[in-house]
């Protein structure tokens, strides 16, 4: 992932639904899933830093249903690898001062984040069926470097 420049989201559909088993470290009776792999843990020997961040998005109805993006600069220490995570998000349609929430059906919302080069960039998409109606997006994310 280190110095990593290109953008990377994946679309992955449901999990599927693994086999469950009696685990002999749990509880008698708790029922847990087990699957044919194990994914792998990374060796991590501490961590170097951490930054949160809130990003803000207010799209009025000029411009919306097109996919946005914020970036603030990270200062990415040497030779460190990381992981970003999202705290939490909410989006809303709004009236175009965004003072008042309105109803629409939703068509799709999306939010991702990561990290470019010493970026820490969030792109998001709310929209309707046609696209015509102001948002407000908020996305609280978290980087974690470590070796």
């Amino acid at each position: 992932m280190e110095g990593d420049e290109t953008w990377k989201t994946s679309t992955v559909g449901p999990p599927p639904t693994p086999p469950t088993s009696k685990h002999s470290g749990c509880r008698a009776g708790v029922t847990v899933a087990s699957a044919d792999k194990e994914l792998p843990i990374a060796p991590l020997s501490q961590v170097v830093g951490v930054a949160s961040h809130l990003f803000s998005f207010r799209e009025n109805s000029n411009t919306p249903g097109r996919l946005l993006e914020q970036a603030i600069v990270v200062n990415v220490p040497a030779g460190a690898g990381f992981f970003t995570s999202i705290n939490y998000f909410t989006g809303a349609f709004t009236t175009a001062n965004f003072a008042n929430l309105t109803e629409r059906p939703l068509g799709q919302f999306f939010v991702s984040v990561g990290l470019r080069g010493n970026n820490l960039a969030c792109q998001v998409r709310l929209t309707d069926s046609n696209s015509d109606d102001p948002v407000f997006i908020d996305v609280a994310t978290n980087i974690l470097f470590f070796q």
